[in-house]
């Protein structure tokens, strides 16, 4: 490569390799995987928790929640490529239902079944509702604050009878949220306002149509994006210099736990998203002698 070519800055995120994991927060984590994993045919992962700084400021400076905030996780795989994170926070005041959908901060799973018909009846089964035309689109509410919409696509069926494709969120400013996806992380635009990085899932970008204020992190329906990149100091650092973007701290190491050895740090996006930079060393993390769950199984 030449000189002059290798000083030029950066364009987007330094070794970005794919979205890593959607993350959302529930208000009854057991209830969450009991249905991701029974309804929607998730495989439990591994759990962690509870994570929580009874005399410091961690919560606040790591994660962006309030200092006395606790959380339990559990990371699910869904589908062909989506690790899920789901989070239940212990904290005064958080808000235990998620917003309306249309309102900034709310999101939505995007699935794919192969019989629309009959994933409503069963989806009605477990206690959900359900809404739409059962010929082609349906948005289902949990009572614990997960909604999706599903589409028909008789190409996962039969070895897959689900597929959750990616997720949509609801923004304030689409046009910003748009130009950070593309312009700093380097995702790619698929169709419209969807996005894609390497072979992770779907992020869908919507303009909010009613008023509201986002959801925290330990809020009901909040959520977080987070991107594998090959070296999160370096990630961090580039980002550190984009305007809008705060880093929340230095990156961290996991030393302990189900995925001691993970890398990471959070960041808030200029449009007000939380997000993450991840590096896993996926096949050599401790959860991985205790389960064939795998988070980073090939599509």
């Amino acid at each position: 490569m030449d000189t002059a070519e290798s000083a030029l800055p950066q364009a987007t995120l330094p070794g970005a390799v794919a979205v890593d994991h959607l993350a959302s927060t529930v208000s009854d984590l057991e209830a969450a995987v009991a249905f991701l994993t029974a309804e929607l045919g998730g495989q439990e992962c591994y759990r962690e928790g509870p994570i929580a700084d009874a005399t410091g400021d961690w919560m606040a400076r790591k994660l962006g929640v309030p200092a006395e905030a606790s959380a339990r996780i559990v990371m699910i795989r869904l589908g062909k490529r989506l690790n899920f994170e789901v989070f239940e926070y212990t904290c005064p005041g958080a808000s235990r239902t998620a917003g309306q959908p249309g309102t900034p901060g709310s999101s939505c799973l995007l699935l794919a079944v192969a019989d629309l018909p009959v994933f409503a009846a069963r989806m009605r089964l477990a206690g959900l509702v359900v809404e739409g035309d059962e010929r082609r689109l349906l948005r289902c509410r949990t009572e614990f604050g997960l909604t999706f919409e599903v589409v028909e696509d008789r190409a996962v069926a039969p070895r897959l009878p689900v597929d959750v494709v990616g997720m949509r969120y609801t923004v304030a400013d689409l046009p910003a949220a748009q130009r950070f996806l593309t312009s700093v992380i380097g995702m790619g635009a698929v169709r419209g306002n969807v996005h894609r990085l390497g072979n992770g899932p779907l992020v869908e970008l919507a303009p909010a149509t009613l008023p509201g204020v986002p959801p925290g992190n330990h809020d009901v329906g909040g959520h977080h994006l987070a991107f594998a990149v090959t070296d999160v100091d370096r990630a961090a650092e580039f980002l550190a210099h984009q305007d809008g973007v705060h880093v929340m701290g230095t990156p961290e190491t996991v030393t302990t736990g189900p995925i001691a050895g993970d890398r990471w740090v959070y960041f808030t996006s200029p449009f007000g998203m939380q997000m993450e930079l991840i590096c896993m060393p996926d096949g050599n993390l401790p959860y991985e002698r205790a389960t064939s769950a795998r988070r980073w199984q090939p599509c």
